[in-house]
């Protein structure tokens, strides 16, 4: 947008024998434009993260809530796109009793893999900033809505995994 006004601000400046200081104030234009547009801020990343009992039913629901899984990046590189069709629609389920289980979801790699693959609890940190399963693996919590959350840890060689969620459904 500011490059088309520039440019018509240019045009017309060239065109208009009445405006001789017209460069000088399409510059001027684009510098408060430029300047402006800088000191915009987005409301998502800078919104507050909901605590307590508000994040607890935006992770949980008020009985449960179903999570699949949308992307997974490890160090920036996504690796979603590499996994199995029957893996990429698993289901993380998170109990507002801070129970989980991880399950196959509507359709199994195989036949014989059993529906529930890992189950466990799960807790938020003492700052909320994390979600802990089973006391010891800690997510960060980078982003949590209604309909999407995104988490993050390091392993134990240092790689950064980023992994997306879309709600399913709550009750």
């Amino acid at each position: 947008m500011v490059s088309k006004l520039y440019l018509w601000l240019n045009y017309f400046a060239h065109q208009s024998k009445y405006l001789s200081n017209m460069k000088s104030l399409s510059s001027l234009v684009l510098t408060v434009l430029f300047v402006g547009s800088m000191s915009c801020k987005t409301t998502t990343s800078n919104d507050p993260m909901p605590t307590g009992a508000a994040k607890l039913e935006l992770i949980a629901g008020k009985v449960s809530k179903s999570w699949e899984i949308t992307a997974i990046d490890i160090n920036n590189v996504d690796v979603f796109s590499l996994n199995r069709t029957c893996t990429k629609d698993d289901v993380f389920l998170l109990n507002a009793n801070k129970t989980y289980e991880l399950n196959e979801g509507p359709t199994k790699c195989r036949v014989t893999d059993i529906q529930v693959y890992e189950k466990g609890t799960w807790e938020l940190s003492p700052d909320e900033s994390e979600l802990v399963l089973n006391k010891k693996s800690r997510y960060k919590i980078l982003e949590l809505s209604s309909s999407s959350l995104k988490l993050s840890n390091k392993n134990l060689p240092g790689e950064v995994i980023d992994k997306s969620y879309k709600a399913l459904s709550s009750n």
